[in-house]
């Protein structure tokens, strides 16, 4: 994909990133590039639920895999990152972990928070994950940090490539979430 080869396809920081024009909220539903044309939705704006400025290394992964890997004996500190996530179907199974990151002390530190925008929900069913994001505002009410959701780096179509591990800005007065640095290395 485009945002594949912006990131991963060249030495140079993939810099703002921007909504596609178009998306699909079920990356399964395709049979066709017919069938595509018509399931496509009109981009809805990435929210920012909470405002602010921060720079931080990227770390993307699921409160599930942070709960598993903080039981196996793993640090799995936030601290000093910029979170990416996302609420996968705004199930049980995504809501409770991310309530355990917050209730273990994992996000102490955390930069920031993006948040991908759930797979499988149309616009009328987006209500679904309000219990998610009624979690998410319960876990960031005493925080003091930028976050960014609804934006289509989680399992909707087509999603962009969010690197582990390199710099990154968000900034809500300017409207920014860029990647600031290479995640590849020059040949």
């Amino acid at each position: 994909s485009e945002s594949f080869l912006r990131v991963a396809g060249r030495a140079e920081p993939a810099g703002k990133l921007t909504r596609p024009e178009k998306f699909s909220y079920n990356p399964f539903e395709f049979a066709s590039a017919e069938d595509a044309a018509k399931r496509l939705h009109t981009t809805p704006a990435w929210q920012w639920l909470r405002p602010g400025k921060a720079r931080g290394r990227l770390l993307v992964i699921a409160p599930k895999q942070i709960i598993q890997l903080s039981e196996a004996g793993y640090d799995v500190s936030l601290a000093s990152h910029i979170w990416c996530t996302d609420p996968w179907e705004g199930l049980e199974e995504s809501y409770a972990p991310l309530k355990q990151v917050y209730e273990r002390g994992l996000l102490a530190g955390v930069r920031g928070i993006v948040v991908g925008r759930p797979m499988n929900f149309s616009e009328e069913k987006r209500r679904l994950t309000d219990r998610w994001d009624a979690t998410l505002q319960d876990v960031i009410s005493k925080m003091s940090i930028p976050v960014l959701i609804d934006v289509d780096c989680g399992h909707t179509v087509p999603r962009m490539t969010i690197p582990n591990g390199v710099m990154a800005t968000l900034d809500s007065k300017a409207d920014v979430f860029s990647i600031d640095e290479a995640a590849v290395a020059a040949s």
